[in-house]
């Protein structure tokens, strides 16, 4: 005997249910067609215990089997990798840059063209040693070399302020997102274990918190069969289970810079990601600090040197005519700049003579860097740091671009598999509709039946 009127109602009923489940699916998808990170979901149907009979087994219908979400785990891996190059390279493209442009501008000057005035001022004064306009100008051009000097100074000094902005607002970020991935493992944890399925929405916001991780280092996951994700970089735990792992900002190096290491005080920079290009921009800011001071110390020694075997026009012994160490304290004797006649540009007494301007004038191409085996004169030291800079930018620009199209294009193919078509839901939905309909249509022919059975059998006449 095969099934009764009840079960073949049973069975159309089951059908109503899974496909009117089926299109709430569909619903939720089409809603979400716009929200970031949303993970394309599909029902999935199952038979329902068949009835064993003598003649064989009848199904009973079918069961919403649940709702998957439609993901693949090897293209967020390759997504968050690329990503991380990214953000990195953006990064160390953007400081040198910046280094470019603290190393060229005052009014639309350099360093470089700073240093080329003041020779070419020294160079008039071995043409008129006693000229007081002249002398006025080589203080003048020595003026506006030690200011550029110290705008760059000033401007490198204000870059690395701003690096350590990022990196400590960077460590407040990746501690925001490990205490939020934590508490969705909580909560995807408690759903799941209910036995209702995969808490999809949940999960999608665990994954957009996993991407924005990994744009600050190279993240390893690991999803436990209870739905929990654990989270590590360099080794270090960053979230187990239940317990995100805080992270923190501390200084290190010579000279010190801010770093973000893990709860075990392990640095978290990896060969990917913002951590590693705040690294690489301060070891380019440093170095660049250094050759700035270098070239100032020794503009400031191999002048001075020359200019204390001089004598100034009152016949007096040279003095120092620069003051200062560095970049930022590099400036001219006051007794210099307040009385120009105090630049010995005479190698005796003699007030027309100008042999120590002519050795100043000559050290425009004089061979100082680096100290003990020179091959760079001044301006051969600020085009090096110019061409380099420049070099190290252009690469970082061209590998932050490469990246860029590799996130681009592993985003596209992502969303052509994690996204939402409304064409293709649409058309689910129009099936889920027939399929509703049919069932519904099963319901109403037994629903005919049976009260043909129970209201009019047996009426004669009717």
């Amino acid at each position: 005997m095969g099934p009764t009127l009840n079960a073949i109602l049973n069975i159309g009923v089951t059908g109503i249910r899974a496909q009117q489940s089926a299109i709430a699916v569909t619903a939720h998808n089409i809603a979400n067609v716009n929200t970031e990170g949303y993970t394309r979901q599909r029902a999935t149907f199952a038979e329902e215990i068949p009835l064993p009979t003598v003649v064989g087994t009848f199904g009973m219908g079918v069961k919403f089997a649940g709702i998957q979400r439609v993901r693949q785990n090897m293209l967020d891996g390759n997504y968050r990798a690329a990503l991380g190059q990214q953000s990195k390279y953006d990064l160390i493209g953007a400081n040198a840059r910046a280094l470019q442009t603290a190393l060229g501008d005052i009014n639309g000057a350099s360093i470089g063209g700073g240093l080329t005035n003041f020779f070419n001022a020294l160079h008039d004064l071995t043409t008129g040693p006693e000229d007081m306009a002249i002398r006025q100008n080589v203080i003048g051009n020595a003026a506006v070399l030690t200011d550029m000097f110290h705008e760059a100074a000033r401007q490198l000094s204000s870059l690395s302020s701003g690096l350590d902005l990022q990196a400590n607002s960077a460590g407040t970020e990746i501690n925001s997102i490990l205490q939020q991935v934590a508490s969705l493992n909580n909560d995807i944890n408690r759903i799941e274990a209910l036995g209702t399925g995969t808490s999809g929405d949940l999960r999608d916001q665990r994954d957009v918190l996993l991407d924005h991780l990994s744009a600050y280092m190279d993240i390893s996951t690991v999803e436990q069969p209870n739905g929990i994700m654990d989270v590590s970089a360099n080794g270090e735990a960053l979230v187990t289970g239940l317990t995100a792992f805080s992270v923190q900002v501390v200084s290190s190096g010579a000279p010190p810079h801010p770093e973000i290491v893990s709860s075990n005080n392990v640095a978290l920079a990896t060969p990917g990601g913002l951590l590693s290009g705040l690294a690489q921009a301060y070891q380019d800011l440093d170095a660049t600090q250094t050759s700035i001071d270098t070239m100032a110390s020794t503009l400031i020694t191999e002048v001075n040197n020359i200019h204390a075997s001089g004598f100034d026009l009152n016949g007096n012994g040279g003095i120092p005519f620069f003051t200062g160490l560095d970049a930022a304290s590099i400036a001219i004797d006051g007794a210099i700049k307040a009385d120009p006649a105090l630049i010995a540009a005479a190698s005796t007494a003699n007030r027309g003579n100008s042999d120590v301007a002519v050795l100043l004038a000559q050290l425009q191409d004089t061979l100082v860097d680096p100290p003990g085996s020179p091959n760079a004169t001044l301006n051969d030291m600020f085009k090096n740091m110019q061409v380099k800079l420049g070099s190290d930018g252009n690469l970082a620009n061209q590998l932050g671009e490469a990246f860029k199209n590799s996130v681009a294009d592993l985003q596209g193919q992502r969303q052509s598999i994690n996204g939402v078509s409304t064409d293709e839901e649409l058309s689910n939905m129009i099936s889920y509709q027939h399929a509703y309909e049919a069932a519904a249509r099963v319901v109403t022919v037994v629903d005919e039946i049976m009260d043909m059975i129970i209201n009019r059998m047996g009426r004669v006449g009717l």
